[in-house]
Order: C-alpha cells, then structure tokens, then sequence
C-alpha cells in the first residue's frame, strides 16, 4: 500500500510540475491513508488531516525552442556530414577501380605483345643432326617481366576491390526537368 502511494503522490507532484506554480492537498484518513489533490475537502471526515503543500515555482526542464532548432540543426549537419563522407568513400572506389582496370588492361595487353616473337628472340643452335631453336634471354627477361607486371596489376586490383564501402551508395542526385508546353520554348 505505502508504494502506492509512493507512487500516486509522485505522479500527482509530477503532473502538477507542470504549471508555474500550484497548491497541493494532503489528507490523512483515521486509517492512516493518504491521498494528495488539487482541490481541498470542504468537510474532512471524521479522524482525518488535511495538509497544504505549495510547490515552488516551476523550472522548465523541457529543452527551449532555441536548444530544439539546435539540435536539428547539429542533427542535420551530421547527417550530412555521413552523407558526403560515403560519398567519398565510393568516389575513392570507384578511382581506385577504374585506375586497377585500366593498369589490368594495360598489363594484359603488354603480356600478348611481350610474348610475340621479333626478330632476335629465337636463338638457332647447330647440331651434327640439324639443330634447334630456343627463346634468346632477352625474350625470356622480356615475357617474365610482362608476367610480373600482369601479377601485380591482378593484386592490384583486389586490393581496390577491398575498398568497396560496406554502406550502400547513396542516391543519386538528379536534375529536375523543365516542363515542355505546346511543343515549343
């Protein structure tokens, strides 16, 4: 019963907290009951007390109008602030992206170009039989350099992949069109 009662002065103190100032009544019956309005009992029963209790002035304890703009206003620059910052994160994928392509492009192209033969990459040995030819050494250095280039390009490229934020791209910006009338502007 006592948190009850706990319970119920504390709503009513409460939501009289709310105007600038107020008188509140406590009333004690013969069975030790108490009970808190706003309005005082013309004829108290038999037994019972009845207290006046003035609550000071009210502080507001709500934010100001000033303080609520603020808010919004740091709430709208944040979230700003996220919006630009993925953006750049997906501009910086995207360069990355498109520079590991194009160096992967590259380096695939100058593999099959490395690899075809010009005079002077076929080196002709004799023999008592005949002889045979093989890949001069300028040749070799020429295509495993090629090769290397190809490997680097593909690490490359997975590193750029890795840098795919993991937040979806933001939406697109697009331009408003102007209405056509009649055909003619």
């Amino acid at each position: 019963m006592s948190i009850l009662r706990n319970f119920t002065a504390a709503t009513l103190l409460l939501s009289l907290c709310a105007a600038s100032y107020a008188t509140v009544y406590k009333t004690t019956d013969a069975n030790g009951n108490v009970s808190f309005t706003d309005a005082p009992s013309n004829e108290p029963a038999a037994g019972s007390t009845q207290e006046t209790i003035k609550i000071q002035k009210h502080v507001n304890t709500t934010q100001s109008d000033k303080s609520q703009q603020q808010m919004e206003q740091d709430f709208a620059q944040e979230s700003e602030n996220r919006s630009n910052d993925l953006k750049s994160k997906w501009e910086q994928y995207d360069q990355s992206m498109k520079e590991a392509k194009q160096q992967l492009k590259k380096a695939q192209s100058d593999l099959v170009t490395a690899k075809e033969f010009t005079e002077g990459d076929r080196v002709f040995t004799k023999t008592a039989t005949g002889g045979f030819s093989r890949e001069s050494q300028q040749y070799k250095e020429r295509t495993a350099e090629a090769q290397q280039n190809l490997s680097n390009a593909q690490d490359t490229m997975k590193a750029a992949k890795k840098l795919k934020p993991r937040e979806s791209r933001p939406a697109k910006e697009y331009k408003t069109l102007k209405p056509i009338h009649g055909g003619e502007e």
